[in-house]
């Protein structure tokens, strides 16, 4: 099985919503993405520099999907999605 790799960033962002609702919220998400296994991987200095190349490429591109994005071409992923705005990004992104 190949393994599947989330980007601190969007991990951030998919933490909004239970800090909002509370500590429960929040251990409930981890403990999802303990059992998926999931990997959070830091935002290096290399993913930022690609995410800003692309943010200066695509200007509507909004920085944490740069981030995303970035973060796959720099660990050489494929990058899945429900957005198809990033099939014009890459040939690495998969729309699901």
């Amino acid at each position: 099985m190949d393994e599947k790799v989330l980007p601190a960033s969007a991990y951030a962002e998919s933490l909004v919503l239970p800090n909002r609702i509370g500590p429960d919220a929040v251990a409930a998400l981890d403990e999802a993405l303990q059992a998926l296994p999931v990997r959070i991987e830091p935002i290096s200095a290399e993913i930022a520099r690609r995410a800003a190349a692309l943010r200066g490429k695509y200007a509507s591109l909004p920085l944490g999907d740069a981030l995303v994005l970035a973060c796959g071409e720099v660990l050489g992923a494929i990058v899945l999605t429900g957005d198809r705005a990033w099939a014009k990004v890459g040939p690495r992104v998969r729309v699901i």
